[in-house]
């Protein structure tokens, strides 16, 4: 099962909403929202929100039990072991119709214990980073990815902001965050004799990670020439929650330089931008594909889709920084709007198409009256 992308997925999407108007929904059901982190975790409670906003929609009143994994404290094997055998106990007691998973680590516990946990019942899964096709296969089930966002953000910020000379990427100690690190450290290997790369907390040498407290610290001491990604922080240095969206709004209201994120959650007031991903979309299309699969349409007919990221800028810290707006990506939306992208032909205001309406029909009389006539 691979993954949809570009226009051919945008097709398969639409195809989707169109045969979801047509279907006669249950009026029950009792579904699993199968999450990757800890409860209290703002991504979270977005997915909930599609999900719910898609069951209403279609009239479909629901009990969604809600199971968070951890992930973001342990994912060791016998964690999840641990998380398998306290869900297979809750489960008993609340039989499901269907399961959403929200991110890495749910797919990857649907797929382990698929068989023994959930038997045949639609399965469907939503913010995934890494997928590949043997986890649909494996995992029986469909839904919806994210495209990656670390390299295209970081190359924006240094096209925005080409007197940078230093970006802060804030992560914690989630296997998430290991590959936000990774992509940062190629995408800067490209640009080591300009730029520095600084990982606070996971410099070479130290992975303690940092508190709350140091993060807010680091931000605000900035240096004139840098840039700041808040890219994922939800757990700090000792394993206490972090409320991200919150930490977004203290950094860029405290931050001097402009500060960057990878969702839309965390797109506070003062922040510069980011390409973000919508969790509340993915919950809300992953819900979708859910009622068909228990409508009893097959896989094949909801191939697993890409949900594109979007870029999103707030105007004011853009021009604060002196940020070269001709860089900023095409289709990007500012402060809600979106921006009119390069075209190769420029259209006339109305007046002024008229004038030259006029004109050529003016100059095609002169043209025939300077013709000579035809001898007889």
């Amino acid at each position: 099962m691979g993954v949809i992308s570009g226009p051919v997925r945008l097709l398969h999407t639409t195809a989707l909403l169109v045969l979801l108007c047509a279907w006669a929904l249950p009026c029950r059901a009792n579904l699993l929202l199968l999450h990757s982190d800890s409860a209290g975790s703002p991504a979270a409670a977005c997915v909930l929100q599609g999900m719910q906003q898609a069951l209403d929609a279609h009239g479909v009143h629901t009990d969604i039990l809600q199971y968070h994994l951890g992930a973001d404290r342990n994912d060791s094997e016998e964690h999840f072991d641990d998380m398998a055998e306290a869900l297979a106990r809750l489960l008993k007691e609340h039989p499901i119709q269907g399961v959403t998973c929200d991110g890495d680590a749910a797919l990857a516990v649907l797929q382990r214990y698929r068989a023994s946990l959930f038997g045949t019942i639609p399965a469907t899964f939503c913010n995934v980073d890494h997928f590949e096709p043997r986890m649909g296969r494996d995992g029986n089930c469909t839904g919806l990815t994210t495209e990656p966002g670390v390299a295209p953000l970081l190359e924006t910020m240094l096209a925005l902001h080409p007197e940078a000379r230093t970006v802060v990427v804030f992560t914690d100690h989630t296997p998430e965050s290991y590959e936000i690190r990774h992509a940062a450290q190629e995408v800067f290997s490209r640009h080591m004799d300009r730029m520095q790369l600084v990982l606070p907390g996971f410099e070479a040498g130290r992975e303690a990670g940092l508190d709350k407290k140091q993060v807010v610290r680091i931000a605000r001491n900035m240096p004139a020439d840098g840039l700041v990604l808040l890219a994922r922080l939800t757990r700090d240095g000792n394993g206490s929650f972090i409320d991200q969206p919150e930490l977004a709004r203290t950094m860029a209201a405290s931050c001097p330089v402009p500060v960057y994120v990878l969702h839309e959650a965390d797109m506070a007031a003062g922040t510069a931008g980011g390409y973000v991903t919508n969790e509340k979309e993915q919950g809300r299309m992953a819900a979708q594909a859910l009622l068909a699969l228990m409508q009893g349409h097959s896989l094949s007919e909801f191939p697993v889709t890409s949900l594109p990221r979007q870029w999103r800028f707030h105007k004011a810290p853009l021009q604060k920084a002196g940020a070269d707006l001709a860089a900023l990506p095409p289709n990007a939306l500012v402060d809600g709007k979106q921006q009119q992208t390069a075209t190769t032909w420029f259209p006339l205001p109305p007046g002024m198409a008229a004038l030259g309406g006029v004109l050529i029909g003016l100059l095609a009389v002169l043209l025939m009256r300077k013709r000579p006539r035809n001898r007889q």
